[in-house]
């Protein structure tokens, strides 16, 4: 019953084959132009996409570009502010000189500093009124000058032992360069990483280091240097990395990159910025302290 009264439901619609082939042709034709719109609209997508894409671009540069004005600004600003005070820098790098103990030293620096923050934000001076951000981009270009000036001094506060314990361990780091690779067996990297090896952003990031004066710069290289590896294991794996995945192929880059100083340098950031760290900055710090205690130990066996 139910298959006759299909059948006659169909029945009352039934086309001629004339009427048939014109209801094809006309779906056939809809479908085509409804395809056109659908490239028009995808082209379309592409395009807007295209045009975000540059957009983002020329604001990241915009961003990258006013943070160096600001940054060349205060530093013209504190170096007009130092030209008047060349007495009194004088007299500080004096104090320092007779300091022996390391604790005491970085007590002067951060005292000097703060005095000379005061001067540049009381009513008149050159950066009252200033908002946070300035003030603390007028900071880090005080600590830059001082830094800069006393540089061999709080690098290698015991000169020529410093120098020679940075040496024995360049030397150590040269000989492990001859014998380790991505896949040797004492970095157990997983062969998932391997297709990015041998991480040249990241050996670049970190070269950087001993181009720079100031602690917080310094450290700045090695959490670019983290961070390149973190992105590219997370392209490699398609996983965010734990700790355990970045140590050896940190371990790797350090090596290759072999950074000059780099006893001194280590103990250069811990002491004047070690206990301020906290969060990211910590994270990474902690894993490159890690990872330099551990090459110490390594061996040259193949």
């Amino acid at each position: 019953e139910w298959l006759r009264k299909r059948k006659k439901f169909v029945g009352n619609f039934a086309l001629e084959r004339s009427q048939h082939n014109q209801l094809l042709e006309e779906l056939q034709q809809d479908i085509q132009k409804r395809q056109n719109y659908l490239q028009y609209l995808m082209r379309y997508r592409q395009n807007q996409l295209l045009m975000m894409e540059n957009i983002e671009q020329f604001e990241t540069r915009l961003r990258s570009e006013s943070a160096t004005c600001n940054r060349y600004l205060m530093a013209v600003c504190v170096r007009l502010f130092f030209e008047k005070r060349q007495a009194k820098l004088a007299e500080f790098q004096e104090e320092f000189a007779r300091l022996t103990v390391s604790d005491d030293k970085i007590d002067l620096i951060e005292e000097f500093v703060e005095g000379l923050m005061e001067e540049l934000l009381t009513p008149g001076a050159i950066l009252h009124g200033m908002p946070e951000w300035q003030a603390q981009e007028a900071r880090l270009s005080i600590e830059r000058i001082l830094l800069t000036r006393l540089y061999q001094q709080v690098m290698f506060p015991n000169e020529d032992a410093d120098l020679s314990r940075d040496t024995v361990l360049s030397e150590h780091i040269s000989k492990l360069q001859r014998v380790i690779s991505p896949s040797h067996p004492a970095l157990c990297i997983p062969q998932a990483y391997l297709s990015e090896a041998p991480w040249s952003f990241s050996q670049q990031q970190l070269s950087y280091i001993s181009a720079y004066k100031t602690p917080r710069e310094k450290l700045q290289c090695v959490i670019r240097c983290i961070s390149s590896i973190m992105s590219l294991l997370h392209m490699s794996s398609g996983r965010v990395p734990a700790a355990d995945d970045i140590l050896p192929v940190l371990i790797y880059v350090v090596i290759m990159t072999n950074p000059p100083f780099l006893l001194s340098t280590v103990e250069y950031i811990t002491c004047f910025i070690g206990e301020k760290l906290e969060g990211e900055e910590q994270f990474h710090w902690t894993l490159f302290c890690s990872v330099v205690k551990f090459i110490k130990t390594m061996d040259y066996l193949d």
